[in-house]
């Protein structure tokens, strides 16, 4: 079984290679064609997983945000939210997988190869598509300089350990342009965008959530003020 799980995972790099040079060669007149659609270009997307960076991509735009190629347990992203500039103010530092709160939960994601674990303060970081502790520190730094904290997405999903109340409380932070994809509705929040999930109670991978169940494109050029 060991195995299978190593063919697929080499199957799936391949799969990502193949992907990033048809992004290039096929979809990139997709992405100046959307481009060319935004009126607001200088925004900052703070997202707890890669859906930022994947946006980021669609819309043929640099990164200016941190937050691309990594992903953060609810619980950290919340605090990390909750006092954003101070977090940001902190150079993180890598620590041993085995030395992370989330220890049991990493050692079952079925990724071969090292990827590193960052620690700010109270929060971890896991910076699950850079190969060295280098390239991560380095990304995250430069990129956290770029932020236009005048012009923010602040984006969460329900994945990772989120519960309701974490839910509640994402909702209830003074952000202004806040989006939340969930699998279901909650009685307690009133402004969850819903991508329906057959057999998960929540969202596997909201990656392709561009025009449903919002259009991106429109949201962003609302913004402007």
């Amino acid at each position: 079984m060991h195995l299978i799980y190593r063919i697929l995972f080499e199957l799936k790099e391949i799969q990502k290679k193949l992907s990033h040079v048809c992004g290039i060669t096929i979809f990139k007149p997709i992405r100046k064609y959307r481009n060319r659609k935004l009126i607001n270009k200088d925004f900052s997307i703070i997202s707890n997983n890669c859906w930022g960076g994947g946006i980021y991509q669609k819309l043929d735009l640099p990164y200016t945000s941190p937050t691309v190629g990594i992903y953060f347990y609810a619980e950290d992203y919340i605090k990390f939210l909750s006092n954003l500039e101070y977090y940001l103010s902190i150079k993180p530092i890598i620590i041993p997988k085995s030395e992370s709160r989330y220890a049991t939960q990493l050692s079952s994601l079925k990724v071969y190869r090292y990827f590193p674990i960052g620690l700010i303060d109270d929060i971890e970081l896991v910076f699950l598509h850079y190969r060295s502790d280098e390239d991560a520190i380095a990304k995250w730094e430069k990129r956290k300089k770029r932020i236009n904290m005048s012009n923010l997405i602040v984006k969460f999903n329900d994945q990772n350990e989120c519960n309701e109340q974490h839910l509640i409380s994402f909702e209830r932070m003074p952000y202004e342009n806040k989006i939340c994809f969930t699998a279901k509705e909650y009685s307690s929040c009133s402004n969850l965008s819903v991508i329906p999930q057959k057999n998960c109670d929540y969202v596997k991978s909201d990656m392709s959530a561009f025009r449903k169940p919002i259009d991106l494109i429109e949201y962003i050029n609302r913004m402007v003020k």
